[in-house]
């Protein structure tokens, strides 16, 4: 049968160890806060984004021979620039997120009436650069079906005629459910801090105190296994639960804090959900933290 009183000392004197130790402090107060900083620096990331009006700088080879299309390029509020000679590598480097190319059959081609090609330079490697490279396309392609317009109009053809279909898109998504996508990724973090919060607290007091002995001689004492168990697992318990409380409380401070109605998002963890979020994860913590000692205690080290 299972002792409250020694099973109270236990914990008291695990209690102590962990709080002396600096490993076991780290796990339960430092490591919670690595999903928080991650959170915040993606909500930071996309508020940035969606705030940023600075203009897209293109450049540019071979523009004087469609300087219509330059212009068309600048009224759309990029800033076009001819291109330097070793465009490929500053691309390549990341210096230049990307380069329009006009090859020299352009001006002909487009006087013709032919497909005009266009090249544009990129390095997909380059996360900056595909925003740019996409930014850059659909301003191209406005461009285009305006050629495109006036062709038909000249040739006495209703340009609607080669759009037969006129698609719209409608999103009914709520500035609440578009934050919760960015939101979604809290669980997962959580569930990590519940498995790591106490883990060194568990291994520490199984088999690191087998291996150095103390466990040995707290079994030789007059008290039930199952009373030093009940201690053991009441601590690896608090040490997660700590972890866990520091976690969401820390989501809690960046979500309050980010400036998310600047994306079009809207949400908060407030007081009540907070308090959900630790209520549910309590429970696996617990359970998380009966598994750790099960196989802490048989483990073997070589």
């Amino acid at each position: 049968m299972m002792q409250w009183r020694p099973a109270w000392a236990v914990l008291k004197k695990e209690l102590r160890d962990g709080r002396r130790d600096r490993r076991a402090k780290v796990s339960a107060l430092l490591l919670p806060l690595l999903g928080p900083l991650l959170f915040y620096s993606i909500t930071t990331h996309t508020v940035d984004l969606a705030n940023d009006d600075t203009p897209l700088k293109v450049a540019v080879v071979g523009g004087e021979q469609a300087p219509n299309l330059v212009d068309s390029l600048r009224r759309a509020g990029l800033d076009v620039f001819p291109a330097p000679d070793d465009y490929e590598q500053q691309v390549h480097s990341g210096d230049l997120d990307v380069v329009l190319r006009l090859p020299d059959d352009f001006a002909a081609d487009f006087s013709q009436g032919k497909p005009a090609r266009l090249d544009v330079i990129c390095d997909d490697s380059n996360s900056r650069g595909k925003s740019a490279v996409q930014h850059l396309t659909a301003t191209l392609n406005s461009y285009s079906d305006f050629l495109g317009t006036r062709r038909l109009y000249a040739h006495g053809v209703s340009p609607e005629l080669s759009h037969p279909l006129q698609i719209v898109h409608n999103d009914l998504s709520t500035p609440e459910e578009r934050a919760g996508s960015l939101f979604g990724i809290i669980p997962l973090f959580l569930l990590l801090t519940a498995f790591l919060g106490g883990m060194y607290v568990a291994t520490d007091s199984t088999a690191g105190e087998r291996e150095r002995g103390p466990l040995v001689s707290l079994l030789l004492n007059p008290v039930s296994p199952g009373s030093i168990l009940a201690g053991k697992w009441a601590a690896t318990v608090i040490a997660g639960s700590v972890a866990i409380i520091v976690s969401v409380a820390g989501f809690g401070f960046v979500s309050e804090h980010a400036n998310l109605q600047a994306a079009g998002l809207r949400a908060s963890l407030g007081t009540p959900q907070l308090v959900t979020l630790v209520g549910i994860m309590v429970p696996l913590v617990m359970f998380t933290s009966a598994l750790q000692l099960l196989i802490s205690l048989y483990a073997r080290t070589n």
